[in-house]
This record gives structure tokens, C-alpha cells and sequence, in this order.
């Protein structure tokens, strides 16, 4: 069976939340790290990063990619950031 890469796209919805407030910090290294990963993703882990809505306990990332790409992302977040995670697929 051979795969199209477009159908492979899907749109994800993450969740970076804390139990305390967040600073303006914390809020701007979240979103320079989801920036700078998509702007040096290629290939399979390339995502688009659509949006990003902040709040004082969370931020909410919307991304268009393959599984591939969020779980790559996901790492980033695991490596580089102490906050709890979580993800679903967006249907629109």
C-alpha cells in the first residue's frame, strides 16, 4: 500500500499546562522553541505551526503534520520543558 504523504496530514491540538502561572518567560521560550522547530523541520517531521493561544496556566498549540512530526515535537517539549504535555487530534 503506498502511502500519500498529504493524507498523512493531520491537525494537532497540544496542550502545555502548569498547576502555577505561567511568566511572559516561560510563555516566549514556549513559543521560540515551536517556532524554531518548525522552521528547521524538513521532510517527514515538517509541521505547520497555525496557531499558539496563551492563557496564565496553559498554552495551546495547533500544528498541521504527519504523527511523526508531533511526536517529534513532543520530545523537544519532554527534553527542554518541565510542564505537562498532552495531545489529540483536531477535527475541525
Amino acid at each position: 500500500m503506498v502511502s500519500n504523504k498529504l493524507s498523512d496530514q493531520m491537525t494537532w491540538l497540544i496542550t502545555v499546562s502548569s498547576k502555577q502561572d505561567f511568566s511572559d518567560k516561560d510563555r516566549d521560550f514556549i513559543a521560540e522553541l515551536i517556532s524554531e522547530e518548525a522552521r528547521k523541520m524538513e521532510g517527514d517531521y515538517n509541521f505547520i505551526l497555525h496557531n499558539i493561544i496563551e492563557s496564565k496556566r496553559y498554552c495551546k498549540v495547533f500544528i498541521e503534520g504527519a504523527k511523526i512530526a508531533l511526536d517529534n515535537l513532543l520530545s523537544v517539549f519532554k527534553d527542554n520543558l518541565s510542564y505537562k504535555v498532552a495531545y489529540v487530534r483536531y477535527n475541525r
